[in-house]
């Protein structure tokens, strides 16, 4: 597989070399001029300007080269001085959870009436009338007076949850929808579960799907590495028929699941062949895991595991320590999820296994400049970094990320370069694509952000294909 991919990406440059200027700009599908190119290569380089033919990156260069292939049927983009970064690869996210934010309002972290009602009145603004609108985490400290809930809601029944599910908040609709005679407001016991009988029922998983991956569209976000323990696959290649997949997925399923087909073809937008599993710390989980885990290893699976807290990241090191030594010596890219809270001396153990550690900065850095340095002391012991944002636990947002990552002293932090190539070139590695996505260099996939300021997406390319632009989705 390998000889072929370096086939291909030879055979591209050779026939972009031997043609005459005149007959190559026909085969350029997308030409982006006037741009400030941030390649993200081994050196940094910076260009003008980018080429794309059949999905892959055909040029990268100046803007009077570039215009060359520009020919009747060629996508000319001026990027009018704007920033191009390779685009965002997350890899560690929770795809249905992050969709899921989508179709219930959530008030647990509500710390007013007032900011209860706004995501209530957001919902509502934008659901079509007469959908039900669920949710849960009100309290008595953040709860909307009966009469502002039912103002704010007049077309909508609305039914949620309180801390558990033994109480819930109902309005006038709900009520009435229910045939519960009454007043709206605090529902328990018989009357909640008449009310349950009317709900609806929850969102198909493609349309979760899909409110993900248009939410992760505008942030940048090209790749995601799906690290939820189930089984997304069939519904992935479900709306990718129906020309609804934004991104290109790493889809991988939980130590209960049987082994995952293992596809590391980069030209295919859903891949599978990674195990994901969670270390509580328990020392006895290296006993109870390693002959699962070894078996998932020696077939060839890629095998992840969260750790947060010394204690966790101690054991998963010690497994792939024992899985190292019993499976002998290959590439097989074992990870550890968060690697969050491991003691110093173990930054020897990740280089020597070696292990990734796909970290989260903007979950656990979070503007603290004593975690954020852990990176580059990672990266000064030969370890691998990919960055990712555990969404839905915090908004996939990987330029947040980015801050928490960075410092002004280039021998404790990253740089800001070397931030994006960890959510680029970084992921990719973690994936196995490093040799197809992750800097914007000829022959690989042309998946690019053009951004309009520090932080801000104009419009997010996959394979050259438009997937999101700004005010115009």
């Amino acid at each position: 597989m390998m000889a072929a991919r370096i086939s291909r990406i030879l055979a591209i440059n050779l026939v972009f070399l031997a043609l005459p200027g005149a007959l190559r700009a026909q085969f350029a599908d997308l030409v982006v001029v006037n741009a400030n190119v941030r390649t993200l290569d081994a050196k940094f380089n910076v260009a003008e300007a980018l080429a794309v033919t059949k999905g892959r990156f055909s040029y990268v260069g100046t803007n009077a080269a570039t215009r060359k292939l520009v020919g009747p049927r060629t996508n000319l983009v001026d990027a009018e001085g704007k920033s191009i970064i390779p685009g965002i690869n997350d890899s560690h996210v929770h795809l249905t959870n992050v969709g899921l934010r989508f179709f219930v309002v959530d008030l647990r972290n509500s710390s007013s009436a007032a900011e209860s009602l706004e995501k209530i009145r957001f919902v509502a603004r934008y659901l079509p009338k007469g959908d039900w609108i669920t949710g849960s985490g009100w309290t008595s400290a953040n709860a909307p007076e009966l009469s502002d809930l039912d103002a704010a809601t007049p077309d909508h029944p609305l039914f949620i949850y309180g801390r558990d599910a033994l109480t819930a908040i109902a309005n006038s609709n709900a009520m009435r929808l229910a045939g519960i005679a009454g007043k709206p407001g605090i529902v328990e016991r018989a009357d909640l579960a008449q009310i349950r009988k009317f709900l609806p029922k929850s969102p198909t998983k493609l349309k979760i799907i899909e409110a993900a991956l248009n939410y992760a569209a505008a942030y940048g976000v090209t790749s995601i590495q799906d690290v939820s323990s189930d089984d997304l696959t069939d519904d992935l290649r479900e709306l990718q028929k129906e020309g609804k997949l934004t991104a290109r997925v790493y889809d991988c399923v939980g130590i209960d699941k049987p082994l995952p087909q293992i596809s590391r073809d980069p030209d295919l937008m859903i891949r599978t062949g990674c195990l994901k599993h969670v270390s509580e710390g328990d020392p006895e989980e290296v006993g109870e895991l390693f002959p699962k885990l070894a078996a998932a290893d020696r077939a060839g699976v890629q095998v992840l595991i969260h750790a947060i807290g010394p204690r966790a990241n101690d054991v998963v090191l010690t497994i792939f320590e024992k899985i190292t030594e019993a499976n002998g010596k290959r590439d097989r890219r074992l990870r550890v999820e968060h690697a969050q809270g491991f003691p110093e001396k173990d930054l020897a153990r990740f280089a020597r296994i070696p292990a990734i550690a796909s970290m989260q900065p903007a979950l656990f850095a979070n503007g603290r400049e004593d975690y954020a340095a852990i990176f580059r002391k990672l990266t000064a012991s030969g370890v691998r970094l990919a960055f990712g944002s555990d969404a839905a636990m915090i908004p996939i947002d990987p330029f947040e990320g980015v801050k928490d990552a960075i410092g002004s002293d280039p021998k404790r932090f990253l740089s800001e370069d070397e931030a994006l190539r960890a959510y680029t070139l970084g992921s990719a590695y973690a994936e196995f694509q490093e040799k197809d996505k992750g800097t914007i260099e000829v022959g690989k996939l042309a998946d690019f952000v053009i951004i309009r300021s520090a932080s801000g997406v104009e419009s997010t390319y996959v394979g050259g294909r438009l997937v999101y632009r700004r005010n115009t989705w």
